[in-house]
C-alpha cells in the first residue's frame, strides 16, 4: 500500500516538534534560572515559558555553533546534555520545594488558543498535501528547497557544513549564515530515520512563531514604560496585529481579475514588505535573528536589574550571545541590529548613561568574539556580489509603478532613484497599510507633547529609523534578490507594531474620522494576511487543475502532484539504498528546476543550478567544466560509456533522469537500456559507478516503481 504522506508529515512534525523543545525551550530555561535573567525564579510558569522560548532560540544556534566548530559534533551533545541535566535538577528543585510561584497564574483563555491556532495552522501549511496519487508542496517550499539541504548536510558533514549543491572533487566549506540551521540538524539526528531533514525544518519554524509571539508581551513588559499595567490585554493586542500586514490584496485582486495571479502575492512590488506570516513561513532564520537581536537589546535594556557583578557579567555574556546568533543566523538583520545599537550607544554616552554604554560595547565585543570565524568563513560571498565585490550598494527601494517612467528613465542610475523616491510614499503605504499610519500618527502626538523624548520614544525611533532608512536607501547585492530590503526591515516592522499596540490600545486621542480610517486599514490587513497564506499553500494545487499562467519553477504541464509523488518516493527510496556518502545528480540546467532534490534528497549533488551553486561556497571558475560534463549526459547527447567517465570524473554515484529531460524521450537510449536503481513514470536513477557505490540485487516492481534492495 502506497505511503499517505500528508500523515506521515503530520506524525513526523509532531515528533520534530516535540523534539525541537530540547533546543528551543531547554537552553532559556536553564540560563534565565541560572542567572536569574528578568528576575526569572520570582516569575511565574508562564513567564518563565515567555521567556525560556525566545532565549532558548538565541542561545541554543550560538552555542551549538562554538561546540561543533572548535570542538567537536560530540561536544555538541556533551553541552545540550548538561543543559538538560541542569532543567530536570531546577524541575526536582521545584517539586520538592514546592514553590507556589511554579503556578500558572491567571492566564486569559485566548492564549492557549492563539498558540493552538498558530501550531494548527502551521502544519497545514508546511506539509505536503496528498489527493489521491498526486502530492503537493507549499510555495513557500521555493526557499526549503535550499533551507532542507542545508540542514542534511550539517547532519551528514558537520560544522562547519559543506555546501550541499556544489562538489567540485570535492566538500567545499559552506557560506551562508546557517546557524539556525544547526538545531534543526540536531532535531533531524536525535530523530533519526523518523524525522526527515526538512521535516526537522518545520518543526523549527512552528517554535520560531511561538518565539515570536511570545517576544511581544517580554517587550510590553521589561521594554514599554508601561510595564505591567494591564499587560494580559495589551499583549492580546500586539499579538493580535501580527495577523496584519500592508494592502497586498488590492494590487493582487487586480491581478488576479486580469488572469495572472502570483505563487506569492508579496512578489507584486519590487520592494517587498514581508507580512509577518510570510517572514516566520518563508524565511524562519531571518525571523529567529530578529529575535535574537531583540532578547540581546531587552537584556541590555534591564541590565539595570542585576544585583551583582557575577550576575551582570552573566547577562552581558547571554546578550552577547543572543547578539551572535543574529549575525550568524542572518548576515542582513544582524547588519541592521549591530548598526542600530551603535548608534543607540553613542546615544547613551551622550546621555552619560556610561554605565549602560558600557554593557552594550561589552556585548557586542561578545557577539562579535563568537561568529569572527563565520564572519571570515563568508567573506567569500562578497566577492561573488552582482556589485563586484560589495555586499551592499545605494539604491531607492523600487516601486512595481516606477516602470510606468521607463522611458525618461533610460539607463540612469539616477533618474531611477528619483522616481523611485519620489514614489516611496504610496509604496510604503501599500506596502505597510495601517502600521505606516500608526507610526505618523505615533510620531506626531511625540512632537505635539510637552518635554524631551523619554527612553522608550528615543530608543525605539533610533531603532525604527535605522532600519528604514539602510532598507530604503540600499540594497544587497552578492544575489540577484534585495534580501537586505523585507529582512532588515524587521526591526523598524517591530517598532511599528509596538506602537501601533498602543495606538489601539489608547484610541481616544484619535479622532473619529482616523479612527474609521484605520479600522478600514486593518481589516484590509487582516484579508491580506488570510489571503497570502491561501494562495501559499493552494497555488501549486490551482496551477496544476486550472488553465492560469504556468510558474516555471513548478511545473510546465499539468503533471506536478503526480510528480512531485513520484520524486518524494523516488528519492527516499534512494536515501535506503545509498549511503550518506553517495552523489545523486540531477540535471541542474532544467527547468522547472529539480525542487524535490532539495526537498527530499537528503544526499549531496555535484551542481544544482546552472550557476553549481558556487555563491554558496566554491570556485565559480570550476562550474564551467562541470556543466560542460553534465549537459550532454542530460541533453541525451551522451554515450553510456561517456556517462560512466562523467560520473568518475565527477564522482557521481547515481545520475537521476526524470520525465522533463531530453534524455528521458530517447527510448534507445542509455537510460532505458540500462538497470536503474528506482524507477518510476517520471524518474529513473540510474547507479554509474563514479562514488561509493553498495552492492544491490533486483528486489522486482514495487507500487511505485522498480527498487534494489542491498545485498
Amino acid at each position: 500500500m502506497p505511503a499517505h504522506y500528508s500523515t506521515l508529515d503530520l506524525a513526523a512534525c509532531l515528533w520534530s516538534f516535540a523534539l525541537f523543545s530540547l533546543f528551543a525551550l531547554a537552553p532559556g530555561y536553564a540560563a534565565g534560572w541560572l542567572a536569574d535573567l528578568l528576575e526569572f525564579r520570582k516569575r511565574t510558569l508562564v513567564a518563565r515559558i515567555a521567556i525560556s522560548i525566545p532565549l532558548s532560540i538565541s542561545l541554543a544556534p550560538i552555542m551549538a555553533y562554538l561546540a561543533g566548530r572548535f570542538v567537536s559534533a560530540t561536544a555538541v551533545w556533551v553541552v545540550f546534555g548538561a543543559i538538560w541535566l541542569v532543567v530536570l535538577a531546577i524541575a526536582l528543585r521545584q517539586l520538592v520545594r514546592k514553590v507556589p510561584r511554579l503556578a500558572l497564574g491567571r492566564l486569559p483563555a485566548a492564549f492557549p488558543a492563539i498558540l493552538a491556532g498558530w501550531l494548527a495552522a502551521g502544519l497545514v501549511m508546511l506539509i505536503d498535501w496528498q489527493i489521491k496519487d498526486r502530492l503537493y508542496y507549499s510555495v513557500v517550499s521555493f526557499d526549503y528547497e535550499l533551507r532542507t539541504a542545508l540542514v542534511s548536510s550539517i547532519s551528514r558533514t558537520g560544522i562547519p557544513p559543506a555546501n550541499p549543491l556544489f562538489f567540485p572533487g570535492h566538500l567545499v566549506p559552506l557560506s551562508y549564515h546557517y546557524f539556525w540551521l544547526i538545531p534543526c540538524s540536531l532535531v533531524n539526528q536525535l530523530g533519526g530515520s523518523l524525522v526527515s531533514a526538512r521535516q526537522a525544518m518545520i518543526g523549527g519554524t512552528l517554535w520560531c512563531g511561538l518565539g515570536l509571539i511570545a517576544i511581544i508581551p517580554l517587550y510590553l513588559r521589561f521594554f514599554h514604560p508601561a510595564g505591567a499595567h494591564r499587560i494580559a490585554r495589551r499583549s492580546l493586542i500586539g499579538i493580535g496585529l501580527l495577523a496584519v500586514t500592508g494592502l497586498d490584496v488590492i494590487p493582487n485582486l487586480l491581478r488576479d481579475l486580469n488572469g495572472i495571479p502570483l505563487p506569492d502575492p508579496e512578489w507584486w512590488n519590487n520592494f517587498q514588505v514581508s507580512s509577518w506570516v510570510t517572514s516566520v513561513l518563508w524565511v524562519p532564520h531571518h525571523t529567529v535573528a530578529m529575535i535574537s537581536g531583540l532578547m540581546a537589546i531587552l537584556i541590555l535594556w534591564n541590565s539595570n536589574r542585576a544585583n551583582s557583578a557575577v550576575q551582570r557579567a552573566g547577562w552581558m555574556l547571554i546578550a552577547g550571545l543572543a547578539m551572535a546568533t543574529c549575525l550568524g543566523s542572518s548576515i542582513y538583520v544582524g547588519l541592521i541590529f549591530g548598526v542600530a545599537l551603535m548608534i543607540w550607544t553613542a546615544i547613551l554616552l551622550f546621555h552619560r548613561s556610561n554605565r549602560e554604554a558600557a554593557f552594550a560595547v561589552a556585548v557586542g565585543c561578545i557577539a562579535l568574539a563568537a561568529v569572527a570565524r563565520q564572519i571570515l568563513d563568508l567573506r567569500g560571498v562578497a566577492a561573488s556580489g552582482v556589485s563586484g565585490g560589495s555586499i551592499l550598494m545605494f539604491r531607492v527601494s523600487d516601486f512595481v509603478f516606477t516602470g510606468l517612467f521607463r522611458d525618461w528613465i533610460g539607463h540612469s542610475q539616477i533618474r531611477l532613484n528619483l522616481v523611485n523616491a519620489l514614489l516611496l510614499p504610496a509604496n510604503y503605504f501599500l506596502e505597510l497599510g495601517a502600521f505606516l499610519m500608526g507610526g505618523i500618527w505615533t510620531l506626531r502626538r511625540w512632537s505635539r507633547s510637552a518635554g524631551k523624548m523619554n527612553r522608550y520614544q528615543m530608543a525605539t525611533l533610533t531603532f525604527a529609523a535605522t532600519s528604514i532608512l539602510i532598507c530604503t536607501f540600499f540594497r544587497s547585492s552578492t544575489i540577484a534578490n534585495n534580501d537586505l530590503g523585507p529582512r532588515g526591515f524587521l526591526l523598524g516592522q517591530f517598532v511599528l507594531l509596538l506602537w501601533m499596540t498602543d495606538v489601539v490600545q489608547q484610541k481616544r486621542w484619535i479622532s473619529p474620522g482616523r479612527r474609521a480610517l484605520l479600522g478600514a486599514l486593518l481589516l484590509i490587513g487582516v484579508v491580506s494576511s488570510v489571503h497570502e497564506i491561501v494562495v501559499l499553500r493552494t497555488y501549486p494545487i490551482v496551477s496544476d487543475l486550472l488553465q492560469i499562467p504556468r510558474s516555471a519553477w513548478l511545473s510546465r504541464d499539468h503533471n506536478l502532484g503526480r510528480r512531485t509523488y513520484a520524486l518524494r518516493e523516488g528519492y527516499e527510496k534512494l536515501q535506503a539504498a545509498l549511503p550518506e556518502s553517495a552523489i545523486v545528480q540531477h540535471n541542474p540546467n532544467a527547468v522547472p528546476g529539480d525542487l524535490p532534490w532539495g526537498l527530499y534528497g537528503d544526499r549531496q549533488a555535484v551542481a544544482d543550478t546552472p550557476g553549481c551553486g558556487v555563491v554558496f561556497g566554491g570556485d565559480p571558475d570550476s562550474c564551467a567544466d562541470i556543466q560542460a560534463q553534465l549537459k550532454p549526459i542530460f541533453n541525451g547527447e551522451s554515450r553510456w560509456e561517456d556517462v560512466v567517465r562523467a560520473c568518475r570524473n565527477l564522482a557521481i554515484t547515481a545520475i537521476l533522469v526524470k520525465d522533463t529531460d531530453p534524455a528521458w524521450a530517447d527510448r534507445q537510449g542509455w537510460v532505458w537500456r540500462q538497470e536503474p536503481i528506482v524507477a518510476n513514470p517520471f524518474m529513473r536513477a540510474i547507479p554509474c559507478y563514479g562514488g561509493a557505490l553498495p552492492k544491490f540485487s533486483y528486489n522486482g516492481d514495487s507500487p511505485g516503481g522498480r527498487v534494489f534492495q542491498r545485498r
